[in-house]
């Protein structure tokens, strides 16, 4: 009976050790799906402007600003830049702002 008691103490040991191992576990892959997903948001987020400036010009109207300009595809594509590098600095900041 002594020796039941004590292989099933062991086992119960056991249990808890392979438990603590799949917890570790599951805390990895949230932690390696919470990076996936945050660089997918920031894909989105710098994407998103550029695409609604494309929907607007691609709009078949007469009367657009910059569409009949010789410079006004060059000016869209600086908006364009410009947009994404102010959306990487800011979240370049809030980044740096959330690790100190």
């Amino acid at each position: 009976m002594e020796h039941i008691s004590r292989v099933l103490a062991h086992a119960r040991r056991l249990e808890d050790s392979i438990e603590s191992a799949v917890q570790i576990h599951f805390s990895s892959v949230a932690h390696r799906t919470n990076r996936t997903m945050r660089t997918l948001t920031l894909i989105t987020a710098l994407f998103m402007p550029l695409t609604l400036i494309t929907g607007i010009f691609g709009m078949n109207f007469d009367r657009m600003p910059w569409l009949r300009e010789p410079q006004g595809f060059w000016w869209s594509l600086g908006l364009m830049g410009a947009v994404v590098v102010v959306l990487a600095a800011v979240w370049a900041l809030g980044r740096r702002l959330e690790q100190s």
